[in-house]
């Protein structure tokens, strides 16, 4: 898999992914996963992905912490022909009144 990723538009925001991988079922935190038997699936198959990021940051908004993350992503073969392809895989907004450690 290829993911390229950026933050949200409005923050214009760089970040790192320090990990990305298949996992069983919905993560529970941070670390908290079980990891998937392999990385093959089939036609009609859930993927559920755990990912780690590092570097993102917030926009302060009066009280608030404001962050936002979008990543697309591309199947890719072994020769690099994409496969399928979706953008907008993951789209994500946070705000609070602390800065959020975690996208769910």
């Amino acid at each position: 898999m290829h993911f390229l990723c950026s933050s949200h538009q409005r923050y214009k925001l760089e970040f790192n992914l320090i990990d990305v991988l298949p996992v069983a079922k919905n993560p529970e935190g941070y670390g908290i996963y079980k990891p998937r038997a392999n990385h093959n699936f089939k036609s009609g198959d859930d993927m559920i992905l755990y990912m780690e990021l590092a570097g993102f940051k917030y926009v302060r908004d009066g009280k608030f912490f404001e962050a936002g993350l979008k990543a697309d992503m591309q199947i890719k073969d072994t020769s690099a022909k994409v496969l399928g392809a979706r953008e907008g895989f993951i789209t994500q907004n946070m705000r609070s009144r602390v800065p959020v450690r975690e996208f769910f």
